[in-house]
């Protein structure tokens, strides 16, 4: 896969489009100690350029909701995201999401459109999460659309999937929405709003209801990617010998699961990751995704995966 890479772009210049296959971490420098910046989630399109040791730097553009960055001057940027916990990188304003971008990532602006920012940054990413794609098709993937006509609902209304379909929800008077399309008497709208994570069904490659058992049986099916899994922390240990599947001296999460099973599970954690996984409180239960590296480990044979986020199952009932 890596030589493909590499003779498209002798072929092609740093032009080269790429798509994400899997979802994957974005990351400051080639390695996976490098800090990682973002999450880029599956099909979303970038820009090639050198290659090294495996990684591919990348340029990565799209759309963020302008209230969620703050301008700045650091290290040649305009741009840093200043929204606590993050915000989402979309392929056009309000559209839809292409990556979770960390709390602190830089980006240079490139253009504005009423409350959106287009914006961009270069990075890094494993090569061999990528798949070559048509470089005619790559500039859909973070081009804008133009503005759509605005309105605001006029009475409480049903929101129906489609004409005469089912109802999806109400929309609220006053409530803003953008219409893209019409057909007779029906108007298509988008509207913004806000849930609470813990509502949220995963996407993006993200797989749900996959057992231990299942990763450790077919180690091969699962490893490079994501599931969402419910756990309970054991320990906070750093890796000695004892574990050849975890670079030494790399803190993890000893714990057990996924639940209800009682096996166990290592999640290995990023340097910036530590001291929040330090304040969790004994044994406490917690709703991770993470991406599988080893479906089974040496020796005992239990899955190690690296963190992406995790959350405490208290703070989301």
């Amino acid at each position: 896969m890596v030589a493909t890479l590499l003779a498209a772009q002798a072929a092609r210049g740093n032009a080269q489009i790429y798509r994400v296959a899997q979802a994957e971490n974005f990351r400051q420098e080639p390695g996976s100690e490098a800090k990682r910046l973002a999450t880029v989630m599956r099909g979303v399109q970038v820009r090639g350029g050198e290659l090294r040791n495996g990684w591919l730097e990348v340029t990565m553009e799209g759309w963020i909701f302008g209230q969620s960055v703050s301008a700045t001057t650091r290290d040649g940027f305009d741009l840093v995201v200043s929204s606590a916990g993050g915000e989402r990188l979309r392929n056009a304003p309000n559209g839809s999401v292409m990556a979770r971008l960390e709390d602190g990532f830089l980006l240079k602006r490139m253009g504005e459109e009423g409350e959106w920012v287009r914006v961009s940054r270069t990075g890094w990413m494993w090569a061999k999460s990528l798949d070559s794609a048509d470089p005619t098709a790559g500039a859909a993937s973070t081009a804008g659309t133009p503005e759509a006509e605005r309105g605001l609902i006029a009475k409480s209304t049903a929101l129906y999937g489609t004409p005469s379909g089912s109802v999806l929800g109400t929309l609220a008077p006053e409530t803003s929405v953008r219409v893209i399309t019409r057909s007779g008497e029906w108007v298509r709208v988008q509207t913004d709003g806000w849930i609470k994570e813990a509502d949220l069904k995963p996407g993006g490659g993200i797989l749900v209801g996959v057992s231990g058992s299942e990763v450790r049986t077919r180690p091969k099916e699962f490893e490079g990617r994501l599931v969402q899994w419910e756990v309970q922390l054991i320990a906070l240990p750093a890796a000695n010998e004892l574990r050849p599947d975890i670079p030494s001296g790399k803190r993890y999460l000893l714990a057990r699961g996924p639940l209800p099973e009682a096996g166990f599970i290592y999640v290995i954690l990023l340097p910036e990751q530590v001291a929040e996984a330090q304040r969790l409180p004994p044994l406490a239960r917690l709703v991770i995704v993470a991406k599988v590296l080893t479906g089974r480990s040496q020796y005992v044979g239990n899955p190690v995966v690296e963190l992406v986020r995790m959350t405490t199952k208290e703070s989301i009932q």
